[in-house]
């Protein structure tokens, strides 16, 4: 077999459609990676992708404890669908990388990291947490970039080149400016301009655009397939770039949601009910506890850790402790 069919096949493990022997065949090669006993050679680049894939494949593949830890099936096949979606994640992007050689280049930031990134033009890029762009090692007649996630992008002036950022079927087209793009997977795409002009199109309707300036945001709903231009404070959008939280009606899932992605954590809800719960406040902290504890103050919540990384929470009322390990 040759390295780039291992790659795909790796990729259908990732997606769940390998036959038993295919999986086997994947699960051997992780085996003798970690023995460092494969038989193809790897680019450095290749190498941290690799590992990161048997970190997780490990995971997807834990022991009877993290299934004693999770207390039902439920929690655990989310364990392991965002699990697999990282490797999926990481696997396109070793794909992308051997198959195209030098041409392109792929940045990620993993969960619990984040990123900033200079492109040859001078472009500034600050990459969010679970999240990754891919662009041309060099640059020709335009800039363009795919961007899967969050990214703000501080754009070098060059009138003759455009600069280009698809995420999804949204594309995004400015000459220099500053702007935040919210383009995670399954949500809606929200683009907020902090300095300059931004055009926006769907791409799946010609002619459907929208053009911003400072301080105005648009969204696109994937249901809908609108382009919903409103004002807003863009500075709230791009404060992840300075590690802090800002959270403005938003619910308590959609909180979890980018704890989970900043802190590399599972967050459970005991009581469906508090996924719905709505919040507001602002956090500058590199400990989730304090944000935690805000929560639970102003939600009248607890929440307990049942393992490392992995969080109950509950109503206060719900006296059902987590089982212990």
């Amino acid at each position: 077999m040759e390295k780039q069919e291992f790659i795909k096949l790796a990729e259908k493990y990732a997606d769940g459609r390998c036959t038993p022997e295919e999986r086997h065949i994947v699960e051997t090669f992780f085996d003798k990676f970690q023995e460092k006993k494969t038989e193809w050679e790897w680019s450095e680049d290749e190498e941290r992708r690799l590992r990161m894939l048997a970190r997780i494949r490990n995971r997807i593949h834990g022991d009877g404890d993290n299934r004693r830890v999770v207390g039902n099936k439920m929690r655990w096949y989310r364990i392991t669908g965002i699990a697999a979606s990282l490797v999926l994640f990481i696997g396109v992007a070793l794909y992308y990388n051997s198959s195209l050689g030098e041409t392109y280049r792929e940045e990620m930031a993993m969960r619990g990291e984040k990123k900033e990134i200079t492109l040859e033009d001078g472009t500034i890029v600050y990459l969010n947490a679970e999240s990754s762009i891919r662009y041309p090692r060099h640059f020709s007649g335009t800039r363009e970039i795919t961007l899967k996630g969050e990214a703000f992008f501080e754009v070098a002036k060059d009138p003759k080149r455009p600069f280009i950022v698809k995420s999804g079927d949204v594309e995004t087209r400015v000459l220099g400016t500053s702007f935040n793009i919210n383009a995670y997977s399954g949500k809606q795409v929200r683009i907020s301009v902090n300095t300059g002009k931004v055009q926006v199109t769907d791409t799946r309707a010609e002619g459907k655009k929208a053009f911003l300036k400072r301080n105005q945001q648009v969204l696109f709903r994937e249901g809908t397939g609108e382009l919903e231009v409103s004002g807003t404070d863009a500075e709230k959008y791009r404060a992840w770039t300075d590690n802090v939280i800002v959270m403005e009606n938003n619910t308590l899932r959609e909180v979890a949601d980018i704890l989970e992605r900043w802190y590399d954590v599972e967050i459970v809800f005991v009581d469906k009910g508090l996924e719905n719960k709505i919040i507001t406040g602002k956090y500058k902290t590199n400990d989730i506890r304090e944000v935690l504890e805000s929560i639970k103050f102003l939600k009248q919540v607890e929440y307990d850790f049942t393992a490392p990384g992995k969080i109950q929470i509950r109503n206060m009322s719900n006296q059902q402790k987590p089982k212990p390990m």
